[in-house]
């Protein structure tokens, strides 16, 4: 004797595969897209970093008028730099702002030596 399901069970399981299977054709695009958005937006805090960097970096010829000022701005977006968690394709990045914001506050803290002495 073959199971058959009662007309009520059949009609609701028809009526569910009627509204997921297009569901389900819209979800996948989607959170196929979501690990690339989040990706681009922590490279996007990233570049905002660089960015501020790249202004700071500017202002180096001027590093003995503002010098402490210029260093604190530094050791926030080292602090920021070092706060920042991101996902592991976005580590190399980082890790070259690291060296980069290094890199500017040994050139303030040279060009406040040779102003200096």
């Amino acid at each position: 004797m073959p199971h058959t399901l009662p007309f009520w069970l059949s009609s609701f399981v028809s009526q569910l595969l009627v509204l997921l299977i297009p569901g389900a054709v819209v979800a996948y695009p989607i959170f196929r897209l979501l690990p690339v958005l989040y990706g681009w937006a922590m490279r996007r805090r990233i570049v905002r970093i660089y960015n501020e960097l790249r202004r700071l970096e500017s202002e180096t010829p001027g590093a003995v008028r503002s010098g402490p000022a210029l260093s604190a701005k530094l050791d926030q977006l080292a602090e920021r730099a070092e706060r920042m968690h991101v996902p592991p394709t976005s580590t190399n990045m980082l890790y070259t702002l690291r060296q980069h914001i290094e890199m500017v506050r040994a050139r303030v803290a040279k060009a406040n030596a040779s102003a200096r002495g």
